[in-house]
């Protein structure tokens, strides 16, 4: 469980620990995380941690930004290679043939 080991290096009280853990279970249910050794589920404890200790402690703005930047769809996308420009089709639906 990464967000107990950085809320014991922390110095938060106890309603806002209970508040972190709250919000970091929420957002690894949110993108299906179940396993609490990936990777990904550390990065979400550190910027949990990283963004109250900078003073955020709103649990809406907390799960928004983890939502945000650990989304599915925004991993989906990040990864999607380009076409090349040569196979893609016209936005305007029209027929264009090179001449």
């Amino acid at each position: 469980m990464p967000i107990r080991q950085l809320l014991d290096q922390a110095v938060f009280n106890a309603e806002e620990i209970q508040v972190l853990r709250g919000v970091f279970e929420e957002t690894l249910r949110a993108l299906n995380l179940s396993d609490r050794t990936d990777p990904a589920a550390t990065l979400v404890a550190k910027k949990i941690v990283e963004l109250a200790s900078q003073g955020v402690r709103d649990p809406i703005r907390l799960r928004a930004a983890q939502r945000s930047r650990l989304s599915p769809r925004a991993d989906r996308l990040k990864n999607k290679p380009d076409r090349p420009l040569s196979n893609r089709r016209p936005a305007c639906g029209g027929n264009f043939s090179r001449n």
